[in-house]
This record gives C-alpha cells, structure tokens and sequence, in this order.
C-alpha cells in the first residue's frame, strides 16, 4: 500500500486487496509509464488563481514532498500544508484530522 500508516482492516480484507492488486499488475505499470511520459503540469500550475489547499504525507513514496515546493512556487494562492509520518494518502491514514484542515480551508 501506498499509506505509512493505513487503516486496520481485517486479514481477509487486506488478503482480497493484495490478490486484486496481484492479479492488475500491468494496469499500474501501464498508469506508470504514462505518468513519467507525460507533460509537466508545471507551467499550467499559475493559471490556478483561487484559494488552493495542497497537503502532502512526508512519507509518499509515490510523489515525493519536494514537489510541493513547485506547487507553491507557482500557485499563487495555495496553502500547503506537510503531514508528518505519514504517506500518499493523508485523507485515508487520518481521516479526522485532515476534515478538520480541510473545514479550516473552506472558513478561510
């Protein structure tokens, strides 16, 4: 999984997810491959003029944190906010706390 910390789920539950992921392993090869040949989104990133939230897990192994370094620089509006310990799916490893920023986000 791509989480530092994911959620308990039960044994049978996460044995049904790796046999899933087993069985689609060219699918995510083929995501892959078109993710690293596709453009930049980095000179489209400036035409974002609203208030923007961008929150990152320090422990993503899939896009590494530097990268919002490059979100920030362009997007002149984005608040970026780096979760500690935590990997590609802040939302899912702790739920409560990222409602809580995003509520934050929306009253600002």
């Amino acid at each position: 999984m791509t989480m530092a910390k994911p959620p308990l789920l039960p044994d049978i539950l996460l044995a049904a997810i790796a046999n899933n992921y087993q069985a689609r392993q060219s699918p995510p090869q083929k995501m892959f491959n078109d993710f690293i040949s596709s453009p930049s989104l980095e000179p489209q990133l400036a035409a974002l003029q609203i208030p923007t939230l961008l929150w990152w897990g320090d422990q993503d192994q899939l896009l590494h944190v530097s990268a919002a370094k490059i979100w920030k620089k362009h997007i002149p509006q984005l608040q970026v906010h780096i979760f500690k310990d935590i990997g590609h799916m802040p939302m899912l490893e702790i739920l409560t706390e990222t409602a809580q920023r995003y509520q934050l986000f929306l009253t600002e």
